[in-house]
């Protein structure tokens, strides 16, 4: 009973080992995703749903883009579609030249919340081969003044980048703003602009090996399961050993007799 009472107890303490090497730790947890979505509309320039039937190319109404808002004089938007002049967007179908006509401001101002992290990534690029573009993503208050957020300078190679930016007291309404701000030349291409609250940034982490969607625990869990089944079979093991009669009865009972 006392082989069995210390099996029990080195079992227990093996299964609450790797218990804590698959849960995560106070200090270890994955964040919680508590905050709003900063709800950017059409990030990816999706829409309208202008490249079908093998279009490439489009100049879209400001009334039929939905989220932007351009100062441009002509009210446009020259949206590019796959293969367009050798270009291709990073995300989706379409991405955006920046400048219609005119070296001008677009943006949309979008709901927030004051004090939330926000994180903004995009992809950024030159039309031109022999050019560095200059682009500026600023946000803040709709009448200003207007925090940079993201300050690009790009060839003709799609870049992304990343920044933070972080709603100031009691701003309800938060204006995103492009500024092209290379006049005559760069032609900024932009696409897939996701802003993210920051602290949903690595929520969740996935195991590679498996493709399975994991906690984001901050331990390699696989090597401790192991080790735990293998101090487990060795515990069964040299639990079989001690129960298992090293003499016969007619031997016990010779070993009595003799003495």
């Amino acid at each position: 009973m006392k082989a069995v009472s210390r099996w029990a107890s080195i079992s227990a303490a093996v299964c609450a080992i790797a218990a804590l090497a698959v849960a995560p730790s106070s200090a270890q947890a994955a964040p919680n995703c508590d905050q709003p979505d900063f709800a950017l509309i059409n990030g990816s320039f999706e829409l309208p749903e202008v490249m079908v039937n093998g279009n490439n190319y489009a100049e879209v109404l400001q009334a039929d883009m939905p989220g932007w808002i351009t100062e441009d004089q002509f009210g446009k938007f020259e949206l590019w579609g796959p293969d367009f002049f050798t270009e291709s967007p990073t995300d989706g179908v379409a991405f955006l030249e920046v400048q219609y006509a005119e070296t001008k401001l677009i943006y949309q101002d979008v709901a927030s919340t004051p004090g939330e992290s926000l994180t903004v990534t995009m992809d950024h690029w030159s039309r031109y081969s022999n050019v560095i573009d200059h682009l500026l993503i600023k946000m803040g208050p709709v009448g200003g003044p207007f925090e940079t957020v993201l300050d690009m300078n790009d060839s003709h190679t799609p870049t992304s980048h990343s920044g933070v930016y972080v709603v100031p007291n009691g701003q309800l309404v938060t204006r995103f703003l492009i500024d092209p701000v290379t006049t005559g030349a760069g032609a900024s291409h932009i696409d897939n602009i996701v802003v993210t609250p920051t602290e949903c940034l690595g929520a969740v982490a996935y195991d590679t090996r498996s493709s399975v969607q994991m906690p984001n625990t901050g331990f390699d869990f696989e090597p401790w399961l192991w080790g735990a089944f293998a101090l487990l079979s060795a515990g069964f093991i040299l639990r079989r050993k001690r129960v298992t009669p090293a003499t016969t009865a007619r031997q016990r009972e010779g070993q009595r007799t003799s003495r």
